[in-house]
């Protein structure tokens, strides 16, 4: 059996309860390990399981989002993992450097809360129980 969380949310505070309400929603159990902000996340990935899917607000506390893209790409254990990050900008570059820095997907925050909630609902579904990610053995040459 399959113990590793579905979802690391590395989340800004006011955003987390519409995640939770999200996840109520699936028609599966969702798994979620929420992080304070971006030490606590890569913090959380030395000492779980690699999650299904690492999502991301670019508005996290003390650590910044592209920094903490790239260091979850360098780990060993998570350079296969879907990160999806959530942006405040609607800024073209911002895309690009989410991109740059390791995102699998790069979406805009919406403004109001029932299509955050939409939002959530909708990356939950898709990321953690239609996509499927491949599991790596630990000696598994994953440079490319």
């Amino acid at each position: 059996m399959d113990h590793r969380p579905d979802l690391l949310a590395i989340l800004e505070a006011s955003t987390r309860p519409y995640l939770q309400q999200a996840a109520a929603r699936l028609p599966r159990t969702v798994r979620i390990r929420l992080a304070a902000g971006g030490r606590d996340g890569l913090t959380s990935l030395g000492h779980v399981l690699p999650s299904r899917l690492i999502l991301v607000d670019d508005a996290v506390p003390d650590l910044s989002a592209f920094a903490l893209l790239r260091e979850i790409r360098q780990e060993r254990r998570t350079i296969c993992t879907p990160v999806v990050l959530l942006i405040h900008s609607r800024d073209a570059g911002a895309s690009r450097d989410a991109y740059g820095a390791g995102a699998n997907s790069v979406i805009v925050m919406p403004q109001f809360e029932d299509d955050l909630l939409q939002l959530f609902t909708n990356v939950l579904l898709f990321w953690c129980t239609i996509n499927r990610v491949p599991r790596w053995p630990e000696n598994a040459d994953v440079s490319g």
